[in-house]
C-alpha cells in the first residue's frame, strides 16, 4: 500500500502562517469523506514546529505533501508547487515565510542527509502578506482560501489517480 503524507506546516497565532494547517484540515474533511482510494493510505496532519515533527512525520511515507505559507513576491494566494530538490528553495528566490525557527527547508535537507526522505517530496506553498502575531488570516489570504483549498484538492485528486 501507498502511504501518502500531508502536511499543513504553520502556527495559528502568527497571522498567515496559519495557511498550511488551514488548507489541511479543509482537505481532510473533503477527502475522509470520499470512498477510500485503493492502494493508498492517505494522511492528513499539522505541524507548528517542524524541527520537532517532520523528521517523525516523514518515516515512512511513499510521498509527502508539504504546504505552508511563502513570501517571494508574488501576489497573495498564488500558489506554488515543487519538487523539493536540495538547493531548490534558494535557486527560486522563495523565503520560507514562518516562525519555525529550524524550517522546512533544513529539516528536509537534514532527512536527506539521514536517507529518510519519502521518494517524492512536493512542497506547496501558499504566498501571504504577514506572519506577524495575531490570530486570522490577512484579507487578501482568506479571500483566496476557497479557491486555494479547491485547487489543492484538485491536485490532491490527480495524485491519487496516478497513485
Amino acid at each position: 500500500m501507498k502511504k501518502i503524507c500531508v502536511v499543513g506546516v504553520g502556527k495559528p497565532w502568527a497571522t498567515d502562517d496559519a495557511i498550511g494547517p488551514i488548507i489541511v484540515r479543509r482537505l481532510a474533511s473533503r477527502f475522509e469523506a470520499r470512498p477510500p482510494t485503493v492502494g493508498v493510505d492517505l494522511v492528513f496532519t499539522t505541524s507548528t514546529e517542524p524541527a520537532v515533527d517532520l523528521l517523525h512525520l516523514i518515516q515512512g511515507n511513499d510521498q509527502l505533501i508539504i504546504i505552508d505559507a511563502v513570501w517571494s513576491g508574488a501576489p497573495p494566494g498564488v500558489i506554488h508547487r515543487q519538487v523539493w530538490l536540495p538547493g531548490l528553495i534558494e535557486s527560486r528566490g522563495v523565503e520560507r515565510a514562518s516562525s519555525h525557527g529550524l524550517g522546512v527547508r533544513e529539516i528536509l535537507a537534514l532527512a536527506a542527509e539521514l536517507s529518510r526522505l519519502p521518494d517524492q517530496v512536493f512542497l506547496w506553498g501558499v504566498e501571504v502578506v504577514s506572519t506577524e502575531p495575531g490570530r486570522g488570516l490577512s484579507p487578501q489570504v482568506a479571500a483566496a482560501l476557497p479557491d486555494l483549498v479547491e485547487q489543492f484538492s484538485q491536485t490532491l485528486a490527480i495524485y491519487l489517480k496516478t497513485a
